[in-house]
């Protein structure tokens, strides 16, 4: 929220920029993806191996043949990750938010 924005009165103008900037990063990805030899993908904090299965679907349902490692690093047991091809997984408390 900007300054001089009225999210509870008037959410559309909010919405409009927000949506341009997504739509920039979207497009950038998409570019980036189809114009690479590999791929790696980095999150930090939880996730489902139902969530991790999905998002590595997701990316190889868009772009078929895509060579893509995924490194989760958080603060949960490793073997709910074994056996995701391409997927790594490091037991670590990590939060970007607090590094500083």
């Amino acid at each position: 929220v900007d300054d001089g924005d009225d999210p509870v009165n008037n959410f559309r103008v909010i919405a409009a920029r927000m949506a341009k900037r997504y739509a920039g990063r979207s497009e950038r990805f998409d570019f980036a993806i189809k114009h690479a030899d590999r791929a790696m993908f980095i999150r930090t904090g939880c996730a489902s191996r139902g969530e991790v299965e999905n998002m590595l679907q997701r990316l190889h349902g868009r772009y078929p043949g895509l060579k893509a490692t995924f490194l989760l690093i958080s603060d949960q047991p490793s073997h709910e990750f074994q056996g995701i091809p391409g997927m790594t997984h490091i037991c670590e408390a990590f939060d970007p938010d607090r590094m500083y």
